[in-house]
């Protein structure tokens, strides 16, 4: 089981750094912070967010591949609380136990897609939440659409 971990994270590591070749420069900060937030805070994602006892959001990570592609002094947030970001490695010992991994990036004239993945790891359940969007900038907002989900 463990080699086959460390075969998915490989794998996604080899296809984020295929996929960071299609970012979007041409999009401002707040762009990137507004879009990045619409997808956290995509409502069928919000049974997988692990919570303390007290219903409080524990702490949730951001990462990105190198070359990085999001820019790092943006703050995101979920329940209150900053999601930190981390560039993606490896070594499984050192992921985070649930955090949001950005894989596809590609935003052209107002419009374009984004793929990006959602795993909770906790002694009580393993659950990886695989999201593809599509989105419109409309009137200096931008709208996300839900394509396809896929929980495993």
């Amino acid at each position: 089981m463990a080699i086959m971990k460390k075969m998915y994270f490989f794998l996604v590591l080899l296809l984020g750094s295929i996929s960071v070749c299609a970012q979007s420069p041409n999009l401002s900060k707040n762009d990137y912070k507004e879009i990045l937030q619409l997808c956290i805070n995509i409502p069928q994602l919000e049974e997988y967010i692990p919570k303390d006892n007290e219903g409080n959001i524990k702490q949730l990570y951001v990462y990105y591949y190198a070359p990085q592609f999001i820019p790092e002094d943006i703050n995101l947030t979920k329940g209150g609380k900053i999601l930190p970001f981390r560039e993606i490695i490896v070594n499984e010992s050192e992921i985070n136990d649930c955090y949001f991994l950005f894989e596809k990036w590609e935003i052209e004239a107002g419009k374009g897609t984004i793929s990006f993945s959602f795993t909770k790891n906790s002694a009580e359940v393993r659950k990886h939440v695989k999201i593809t969007t599509s989105l419109e900038k409309v009137k200096n907002n931008w709208i996300i659409n839900i394509n396809t989900i896929n929980v495993q």
